[in-house]
């Protein structure tokens, strides 16, 4: 959806632009407004990649970390381990 919107925005963006070239009435007022929506639609774009960075790093975040692989053996098996299980 936020595609779609991007897409739309950036159309608009295109026919103020072509309002300007066509217009010298209008040239500075539609330049102003074109000026803003460029920004707002450059603004959303970062706005929505950070947003899936933000998720992307929270859906990919282990709850357990290394609780699970623990060495229970220690005693036994003296090797030093990490989350990856002992290290040689």
């Amino acid at each position: 959806m936020a595609y779609l919107q991007t897409v739309h925005g950036l159309k608009f963006v295109m026919f103020l632009l072509y309002a300007i070239v066509a217009s010298s009435k209008l040239r500075i007022r539609y330049g102003i407004l074109a000026a803003l929506f460029l920004v707002a639609a450059i603004a959303g774009l970062n706005c929505l990649l950070r947003a899936g960075s933000i998720i992307w790093e929270l859906w990919g975040q282990n709850e357990y970390g290394c609780e699970k692989l623990v060495n229970k053996s220690f005693s036994v098996n003296t090797a030093p381990w990490n989350c990856f299980g002992p290290v040689r």
